[in-house]
């Protein structure tokens, strides 16, 4: 009898021990909220967080489209589109992957995640906080929250070198 219910029960241990809050990474950038608004509001300032390429049609329900490779055409299926959400100028901008690259290791759990990146004017330097909301207490939602867990934040390791 216990042996049978052993599988419910490893099953209700993992989704309890799951984390579904807000992945956070936070940290202090050495330039003024205005060139780290340019980070995340115009194509070039984006390819600062890692891309190659970037297009981007800044406003509510805008896209962002990037690709890691110098090579490659955006559009293609390596390009990766995020939508804008909404945005404070200067201040905050939120969005959401709208189409991930062609072999995303995760096809189920982008769906339901967005972030939002809040920008904190701290007198020349910038306080930035980027927080992904939205993973669910499954296996590959899981596995995609630590994916992103170093992913942001060898993305705010690189913008804080460009800024030093």
């Amino acid at each position: 009898m216990l042996r049978a219910l052993l599988p419910a029960f490893t099953l209700i241990l993992h989704l309890a021990a799951a984390d579904v809050s807000p992945l956070v990474v936070e940290g202090i950038i050495e330039a003024p909220v205005s060139e780290v608004w340019k980070v995340f509001s115009t194509p070039e300032g984006y390819k600062l967080l890692g891309p190659a390429q970037c297009d981007m049609d800044f406003r509510v329900g805008g896209l962002i489209r990037s690709c890691y490779s110098a090579t490659a055409t955006l559009g293609d299926p390596s390009t990766i589109q995020n939508r804008i959400l909404s945005f404070e100028p200067g201040r905050m901008v939120s969005f959401r992957i709208d189409r991930p690259p062609q072999g995303f290791p995760f096809p189920n759990a982008w769906q339901g995640v967005w972030t939002v990146a809040t920008l904190t004017d701290l007198g020349g330097r910038t306080g930035l906080r980027l927080a992904m909301m939205g993973y669910a207490a499954d296996e590959e939602s899981q596995r995609m929250r630590e994916f992103f867990k170093s992913g942001n934040a060898w993305t705010l390791k690189k913008l804080q070198q460009h800024f030093k």
